[in-house]
């Protein structure tokens, strides 16, 4: 999961007013502004070439306002229309609002703690560590049975997946579900192999420098879907390879998606939107379990996290093309042209009842 950034702005709920009858559309945008930003310049910047009144409908201070919208945009992904753009009645924004308001409140509630375990992770640990208090074995086990949860969720959202890619066959995508798109191969300099055949001019290039404060988080015992759920995990485990190369894709073509397709989407969508709602539950938990591991290695039993002092050597590759740009040429390699597969988190055709 990504870490949350902790970047302080107001969340926004736009709408629209046609100039002439004065209708409100269904149409609300649900953006954000970042710091001192006002949302008045952001409506300024929508409001170019919208034939309808673009206004302020509510507008909400949060302190991870990326972190909100983005909870927000996949917690009502089946209104989602497109960019921004939700499809919803009063009742519908009144409840989304609501909603927001009391994620907010539990970002507030949890901003001394994320912060204070961002802290700790730039802190080398002492290579001790403690005994499990009763609170850390509490929210130890909230924590693995949320992980579990997670994995439900992934197994199935991989699963529809899999029957999406299927649909779309050789396709370039199936229309308003997936995309399939082209990636040129690019050229990259291969160091490691300039280090095999002359270490020494390798070694002219490098340059020491001190990473900081490195080390993983690892959470003890936890809970399996394999033990948990196995019949879910074996279908996740044997799904039937999709064996395509990018040369076999018609990238022009588009297949018309099915009621069939239509519900595996809305399905990927609302696993998305559980997805998402569980991972800001399961951040919470750590930022907590990582508070109460302090400065430790770990707590016995229930997690571990060593952090130490790194160092890392970099190869000053602007400085080698400088000197010997005929090496550049020859360790240089060009990787294979690929595809790849997104499937859209909004919906902008009609739903299936």
């Amino acid at each position: 999961m990504a870490k949350i950034k902790l970047t302080p702005g107001q969340l926004y709920f736009l709408r629209e007013r046609d100039f002439l009858t004065g209708e409100i559309s269904r149409y609300v945008k649900i953006g954000l502004v970042r710091d001192a930003k006002e949302t008045a310049k952001r409506i300024a910047e929508h409001q170019t070439g919208n034939p309808r009144k673009i206004y302020d409908y509510r507008s909400l201070s949060s302190p991870f306002v990326e972190h909100v919208e983005t909870l927000m945009h996949y917690w009502f992904a089946p209104k989602w229309i497109t960019g921004e753009w939700f499809n919803m009645n009063e009742d519908e924004i009144d409840a989304a609002i609501a909603i927001a308001e009391e994620i907010i409140q539990e970002q507030q509630e949890s901003k001394v703690t994320l912060e204070r375990s961002y802290e700790l992770g730039l802190m080398e640990s002492t290579g001790e560590t403690i005994e499990a208090s009763e609170d850390a074995q509490k929210v130890w086990e909230e924590l693995t049975q949320v992980k579990v949860e997670m994995d439900v969720l992934a197994a199935r959202k991989k699963i529809i997946d899999h029957e999406l890619r299927k649909a779309s066959g050789n396709a370039g995508g199936i229309a308003g579900v997936l995309s399939v798109s082209f990636i040129e191969g690019g050229i990259r300099f291969d160091d490691k192999l300039l280090l095999e055949d002359h270490p020494e001019l390798h070694e002219e290039y490098c340059t020491k420098e001190t990473s900081s404060v490195t080390g993983p988080f690892t959470v003890k015992g936890k809970k399996t879907l394999k033990k948990e759920n196995p019949e879910l995990n074996n279908e996740a485990k044997s799904l039937e390879k999709i064996d395509l190369d990018v040369s076999d894709i018609d990238f022009e073509k588009s297949v018309e998606p099915t009621e069939q397709i239509k519900a595996l989407h809305a399905d990927y969508i609302n696993i998305q939107r559980e997805t998402y709602i569980k991972d800001w539950h399961y951040a919470r938990l750590e930022a907590q379990l990582k508070m109460l591991t302090g400065d430790s290695d770990g707590i016995d039993g229930l997690c571990g996290w060593k952090r130490e002092l790194k160092h890392k050597a970099s190869f000053d590759k602007k400085r080698f093309e400088e000197d010997h740009p005929e090496l550049v040429e020859k360790y240089s390699r060009k990787s294979p042209d690929s595809f790849a597969v997104k499937v859209f988190s909004w919906r902008n055709y009609s739903i299936p009842e």
